[in-house]
């Protein structure tokens, strides 16, 4: 049996937007797989993992011409996936059992009405209500708290909640080096910020109104850790319970660290035992981030403890 519980598959590294705190359209990738290359992907991971979670990601997945063929096979193989969307592009894509939207702002300041985080925030919305009315199962809304909307959190919140739409919230992780996230330091908050977010998640914690993926724990911890940027994957696990598995096929030590050994495997050649000595070696030694959440919203890793004075 698999110790990996949830995996991500970039379906693409292309993107039609370039939000302030994501650079992923600076590190494209573009030997992406075909159709039927990741169409035998999604064979290999269900046959060889058996995932508790799927998440189809980008990029933009919309972007792939290719996309409702991979939907229905991840139907067919009977997957518990969402897509993660900015919500921009307006395709007919039939079926889909769960979608994610980018939603930071319900009420933008009229300044940042043209940045494109913004944009899809409110594209983003539209989208998930047009899925929500679609009668699709799993709904979603993912928030990324950083300093200009970090007194938004409640609204963005309770607003996705009456519609009966889950959120997952993150925080803006700024850092040298990343793949992924930005260096935006611009962005990140403050002490003082991260504590009164804290204060927020708290009272969010203890009410059943508020629609959260994130388990109460992660929530507890997660705007100190945003700004610290201290919580270490290898210190608290001995092995990965998430494969990552980039636009080409080869595997990828974390979102943020393509890593020296992981991506010599490829999902093709994968072997979890191999991959798991891989994964050790690359991330061993990394300086931090707070991604947790990974193993937060699975429920393992509690965090018990780990909140900054």
């Amino acid at each position: 049996m698999s110790s990996i519980r949830q995996v991500c598959l970039y379906l693409t590294r292309h993107c039609n937007l370039k939000c302030r705190y994501c650079q992923i359209v600076d590190n494209n990738k573009f030997d992406e797989i075909g159709t039927s290359a990741t169409l035998e992907a999604l064979r290999i991971i269900k046959k060889k993992i058996d995932p508790e979670f799927l998440i189809l990601f980008g990029g933009e997945p919309f972007l792939r011409p290719d996309l409702q063929m991979i939907i229905d096979y991840t139907n067919k193989l009977d997957f518990n996936y969402t897509v993660i969307t900015n919500g921009t592009i307006d395709r007919d894509i039939q079926n889909i059992k769960g979608i994610t939207c980018s939603v930071d702002w319900i009420d933008p300041p009229i300044e940042k009405a043209l940045a494109d985080d913004v944009k899809k925030s409110i594209a983003g919305l539209e989208t998930l209500f047009a899925f929500k009315k679609q009668g699709v199962p799993d709904v979603t809304g993912n928030m990324i708290i950083h300093k200009e909307n970090y007194t938004r959190v409640e609204t963005v919140v309770t607003t996705l909640s009456k519609f009966g739409i889950w959120t997952v919230l993150g925080v803006v992780h700024s850092g040298k080096g990343f793949t992924f996230r930005s260096d935006c330091e611009d962005l990140r908050l403050s002490r003082k910020e991260a504590k009164a977010v804290q204060s927020v998640l708290l009272k969010m914690c203890s009410d059943k109104k508020y629609l959260l993926h994130n388990v109460d724990a992660y929530l507890a911890n997660i705007a100190v850790w945003g700004h610290y940027l201290d919580w270490r994957c290898w210190k608290q696990m001995s092995e990965s319970e998430y494969l990552i598995i980039d636009s080409d096929g080869s595997l990828l030590a974390c979102n943020d660290r393509f890593g020296r050994y992981t991506p010599q495997m490829s999902i093709f050649d994968f072997d979890e035992l191999q991959y798991q000595e891989n994964w050790l070696n690359d991330v061993q030694g990394c300086s931090g981030c707070f991604y947790n959440h990974i193993w937060q919203l699975l429920g393992s890793h509690k965090g018990e403890g780990l909140v900054h004075p």
